[in-house]
């Protein structure tokens, strides 16, 4: 356990908790290398099967702290090594979706296997509101929902509900908030049991694909995070005023 995470290792089962609830769970450069070495440290633990990742407090997690936003190079590792760490590694992760989750903090959601959250949970691209990219969603909401869904939701960096998100295909269930856990570590328990090399075969299959997409959009990151947009939204957002932006 650390300042930032919390982890419980039950046999065959990891969970893993966000521990930043006075800022909504979000992900400074100290969280993030805690949670890059804990996706490396699951899976090279040969005992553990399956992970399930939460948040302490009401938020899942609201992304990148925008306070912290420094050099282009340190926002990509953070998203790939701990937001987008999920998809790279064997082993299933299981988001369960206790509270918002925006920003990055869907792109974490959306870089898990299976996906379950209270009906009381929101979520949000947020990116084109802040002159941000929106990595690891582009091609994981193109391919899960459809290209007018997706663009509509990215495009517009509205706020969607839980109903919605399950509507949609993103989420797999939605609970009451007190079931949340028991049905995560239910699932948890079921994956647990079965075959590793069958279920880890199975992940292999379809994140080779995925890695590859997410690749893809490194370019696009670079390109956005370097401009003045990102810098005045990011500004905007911590003075709490409307952005103006440029497109430079």
């Amino acid at each position: 356990m650390s300042d930032f995470l919390e982890i419980d290792r039950a046999g065959a089962i990891w969970t893993i908790r966000l521990n930043r609830p006075d800022a909504r769970n979000a992900i400074d450069p100290a969280t993030a290398r805690e949670l890059a070495q804990a996706w490396t440290d699951l899976d090279n633990d040969p005992e553990a099967r399956v992970a399930v990742i939460t948040g302490s407090g009401t938020a899942f997690c609201a992304g990148g702290d925008l306070r912290e936003l420094g050099e282009v190079s340190e926002v990509i590792s953070l998203l790939q090594q701990a937001l987008l760490g999920p998809a790279r590694i064997s082993k299933p992760v299981i988001a369960a979706a206790n509270g918002v989750a925006v920003g990055g903090g869907l792109s974490l959601l959306l870089a898990c296997d299976l996906r379950v959250a209270a009906d009381t949970a929101s979520f949000s691209t947020q990116a084109a509101r802040l002159g941000l990219y929106p990595f690891g969603q582009v091609n994981a909401l193109t391919r899960e929902i459809g290209l007018p869904a997706a663009t509509e939701l990215l495009f517009t960096a509205r706020r969607f509900h839980a109903d919605e998100a399950l509507r949609l295909g993103i989420l797999g269930e939605v609970v009451e908030p007190e079931r949340l856990m028991p049905r995560c570590l239910e699932l948890a328990g079921t994956i647990a049991a079965n075959a590793p090399l069958t279920v880890s075969a199975i992940k292999r299959t379809y994140a080779a694909q995925r890695s590859a997409l997410m690749a893809s959009e490194q370019d696009a990151v670079v390109e956005v995070l370097s401009s003045a947009d990102a810098k005045e939204g990011a500004l905007s957002f911590l003075e709490q005023r409307p952005p103006k932006f440029t497109g430079r």
